[in-house]
């Protein structure tokens, strides 16, 4: 059983009511996209465990197909990993970063970073924005243009950057020309950049 939701809701914090993509441009902050994720696996009862590792509904299918004994696809197939590893007291392997999409924003969030990229060029100036979340948990200070942290900036965007290049299907890559499948909040703005003829794909 996994009780879960598909995103969350600001209720004024950053200014904005609702989700991620109700801002301009749109955000990944905490917000809008901490959610609920309770999951009873199969078996005997196990004593109820609190985790602290970052995991994403990208993670639902591996695990299903995991405790399943199903054929899972490899790592470099899809980025959903079995939450079995978690499910048991102790230390467990687990790559602590997550990745997030909302049309012109694409985010990588650590225990540490919050990296909010901008699709560009584009004609509204959009910037990135890097917040450090352990003096700053509530994602209030941009320290993007900070010098000292050029070096963790390139160390973000290239995992960001990889992850996509890897797992994004060209159909429904928005960055390059790809399209939605089912619908867009900013259709004018992938029209502005891809042509009058672009539409969603559902």
């Amino acid at each position: 059983v996994i009780y879960t939701s598909d995103h969350g809701m600001s209720l004024g914090t950053h200014g904005f009511w609702g989700h991620g993509e109700d801002t301009w441009p749109s955000n990944t902050h905490r917000e809008a996209h901490h959610i609920p994720f309770i999951v009873k696996p199969p078996g005997p009862r196990i004593e109820s465990l609190v985790r602290d590792e970052l995991v994403g509904t990208t993670d639902i299918f591996a695990t299903i197909t995991d405790f399943a004994d199903a054929v899972r696809p490899t790592a470099a197939e899809s980025p959903s990993r079995s939450l079995r590893p978690l499910l048991a007291p102790g230390p467990a392997p687990w790559h602590e970063a997550v990745f997030m999409e909302q049309e012109e924003t694409r985010a990588i969030r650590t225990q540490h970073w919050l990296l909010m990229c901008r699709l560009k060029p584009n004609p509204y100036g959009f910037c990135d924005e890097l917040f450090h979340l352990r003096s700053d948990p509530d994602e209030r200070r941009n320290v993007a243009d900070e010098p000292g942290n050029a070096a963790i900036l390139a160390e973000l965007r290239q995992q960001l950057d990889t992850f996509f290049a890897t797992y994004s299907n060209p159909k429904w890559n928005l960055w390059r020309g790809g399209t939605v499948k089912s619908n867009s909040t900013r259709p004018f703005l992938w029209r502005e950049l891809w042509g009058e003829s672009w539409r969603p794909g559902f």
